[in-house]
């Protein structure tokens, strides 16, 4: 785990982003080989605190990336690895509930990043979720 950055608040939910980040994780474990690495780091741009997985998986195919947040897509449906292709729209609608959003680097053969941006913020009791 790698986490330099120095900021002491984000503007989130909890309970949500840890189902977000438990989803990036949970496909990271899934679709990397047994005993590989799986890296959480930390970055930050103006305004936002992004916190970054990275595996080293198959990767995505570029030709697909722009579809695998939509509902019930898998990259590959007859694949043995057990999943209903919901995980990462859940992860999107989560990030986008938080006024962030979310980036993808992945290669085949040479795994994927995701990174969620969350907005950075001022107040520790803030919560975007509780409406």
């Amino acid at each position: 785990m790698q986490l330099p950055v120095q900021i002491d608040t984000v503007l989130a939910d909890d309970y949500h982003l840890d189902i977000a980040l438990s989803n990036l994780l949970d496909n990271a474990a899934k679709y990397s080989p047994a005993n590989s690495t799986i890296t959480i780091s930390t970055r930050t741009k103006s305004g936002f605190v992004g916190i970054v997985v990275t595996d080293q998986g198959p990767g995505i195919p570029e030709e697909v990336q722009g579809k695998i947040f939509s509902d019930f897509f898998r990259v590959a449906p007859e694949s043995h690895i057990r999943g209903m292709g919901l995980g990462l729209s859940i992860v999107q609608r989560i990030v986008d509930a938080h006024h962030g959003h979310i980036e993808l680097t992945s290669a085949l053969g040479k795994g994927s990043t995701f990174c969620v941006w969350i907005p950075a913020g001022t107040s520790a009791s803030s919560s975007v979720l509780a409406q």
